[in-house]
C-alpha cells in the first residue's frame, strides 16, 4: 500500500503510511543494524607483538591460557558495553609477564563468569580507565586474581556481582613488587565466607604490595595471611594491607574474619586515622611461654635481692 500525502492547515505536508510501508522500513533500519561480534580463544597462545581485538565480545575457554609476555600488548574490547570473559562456559586464564601490557578502557572484564577463571600478573601492566575487572561474576563462578609484581591499574574491582551466594573470589597480593591501585574496590557483594583477600609476605624490606583505593568496601570478606619461605615476622609486627586514599574510612571492620590457619597467629585492626587495614602478627604460644619464664625469673631475681 503506497503512503497518502495529506496538507494539513499549518501547510506541511503529512505523510500517512500503510502498515506494509512502515513494515518494510523497519525491516530496512533493522538490516541495517549490526549484530554483536565474539572473538573465541580456545588454545593457548603467547602474545608478544601489538594484538588488538576487533570484536565486541572476547571468550577465553576450552582452559586456555593466553600469555602476554615482553614486547607484547593485548588490547581488549574496550567500548563502554564490549566485554572479555576470561573463562565462559568452560574455565580461562590470563597470564601476564615481563613488560607485556594488557589494556581494558571502558568494557567489562570478567574473570570467571560462570565458570572458574584465573587471571595472574608477575610482571607487565594490565590498565582500564572507566570499566570494571569482576571476579567470580554471576552465579557459579569462581574468578582469581593473583598479583606478585607489575602495575594493576583499575576503576573499579568487583567480587562475585551477581553471584547469588554461589561464587567464589580470591583476590592474592605475594610480595612487594607490584603496584595495585584503583578507584573502587567492592568486595560486597556476596555471603561471608565467599570472597578472600590474601596477602603473601616477603622477606624485604617492605614486604607486602599495599592496595590504594580511593573508596572501599570490603563487606565480609575472609583475610587470609601467609609468609614466603624464609620469613618470620616479629611479635606485633604491623603490615599495611589496604589504604583508603579517598574521603572514607575503615570505620568498622567487624565483619571481616581471618582464614582458619590464622586464627591465633594474626589480629586486624586500622591504622589510627582508620584509612588503612592492617594484619598484626601474634607471638607463637612457644614465645608467650618463654616471655613468662623470663618474667617469672625476673620476678623471682628480684625477691630474693629484697631479702
Amino acid at each position: 500500500m503506497m503512503g497518502r500525502h495529506e496538507t494539513g492547515r499549518s501547510g506541511r505536508a503529512a505523510i500517512a503510511l500503510g502498515a506494509g510501508t512502515v513494515a518494510v522500513i523497519l525491516s530496512v533500519l533493522c538490516s541495517g543494524a549490526s549484530a554483536a561480534t565474539t572473538a573465541y580463544w580456545d588454545a593457548d597462545q603467547t602474545i608478544s607483538s601489538a594484538v588488538t581485538v576487533a570484536e565486541d565480545r572476547l571468550y577465553v575457554r576450552s582452559a586456555a591460557t593466553i600469555t602476554v609476555t615482553d614486547g607484547g600488548t593485548l588490547t581488549l574490547p574496550v567500548v563502554s558495553g564490549q566485554e572479555t570473559n576470561i573463562g565462559i562456559t568452560t574455565n580461562g586464564n590470563l597470564l601476564i609477564e615481563g613488560t607485556g601490557q594488557v589494556l581494558g578502557g571502558a568494557s567489562s572484564v570478567n574473570i570467571g563468569r560462570y565458570t572458574s577463571g584465573s587471571m595472574t600478573m608477575t610482571g607487565g601492566s594490565f590498565g582500564m580507565t572507566t570499566g570494571t575487572l569482576d571476579l567470580a561474576r554471576g552465579a557459579g563462578g569462581a574468578g582469581a586474581l593473583d598479583i606478585s609484581g607489575g602495575t594493576l591499574s583499575l576503576r573499579g574491582l568487583r567480587a562475585c556481582y551477581q553471584g547469588n551466594g554461589t561464587s567464589t573470589a580470591l583476590l592474592r597480593v605475594t610480595g612487594s613488587a607490584a603496584t595495585i591501585t584503583m578507584y573502587s574496590l567492592d568486595l560486597s557483594y556476596v555471603a561471608a565466607g565467599t570472597t578472600t583477600l590474601a596477602f603473601v609476605l616477603d622477606d624485604t624490606t617492605k614486604h607486602i604490595s599495599t592496595i590504594s583505593t580511593a573508596t572501599a568496601n570490603l563487606g565480609s570478606a575472609v583475610i587470609d595471611m601467609g609468609t614466603a619461605s624464609g620469613f618470620a615476622p616479629t611479635s606485633g609486627q604491623v603490615f599495611d594491607l589496604v589504604t583508603i586514599t579517598g574521603s572514607g574510612a575503615f570505620n568498622d571492620i567487624s565483619a571481616l574474619s581471618l582464614a582458619a590457619g590464622d586464627i591465633g597467629n594474626w589480629t586486624l585492626q586500622t591504622s589510627a586515622d582508620k584509612k588503612t587495614l592492617q594484619a598484626v602478627a601474634v607471638p607463637e604460644p612457644a614465645t608467650m611461654a618463654l616471655l613468662g619464664l623470663g618474667i617469672l625469673g625476673v620476678v623471682a631475681r628480684k625477691r630474693r635481692s629484697g631479702r
